[in-house]
């Protein structure tokens, strides 16, 4: 009868290595890219409330600013989306077993 005891596959550091396969670290990528997309729009978001040339426009601003208001507020939907997905990837990664060997 052999004796066949299963053991944990450790760091250098003696921590446990978790069990992450090839499709969760796709996930990942996938949401920062996600993340990554919104980047253009705010950096017009920032070039229009960094605006300070006189004299002012006012029906310009008056329309572009309610035109950046709406786009704020789906980023910010999307945004808030986004950190619940990763919370929800990060809780799954972390309650992962360790790799047994």
């Amino acid at each position: 009868m052999a004796d066949t005891q299963e053991m944990t596959l450790v760091t250098k550091k003696q921590q446990p290595v978790k069990e992450i396969i090839y499709q969760d670290s796709f996930h990942l990528q996938e949401t920062i890219e996600h993340l990554h997309a919104w980047s253009e729009l705010l950096h017009s978001l920032q070039t229009f409330f960094d605006q300070k040339e006189l004299p002012l426009h006012k029906k310009k601003i008056i329309k572009d600013y309610h035109a950046y208001a709406q786009l704020f507020t789906i980023f910010h939907q999307d945004y808030q989306h986004i950190l619940t997905t990763l919370d929800e990837q990060v809780d799954d990664l972390r309650a992962r077993p360790k790799v047994r060997v």
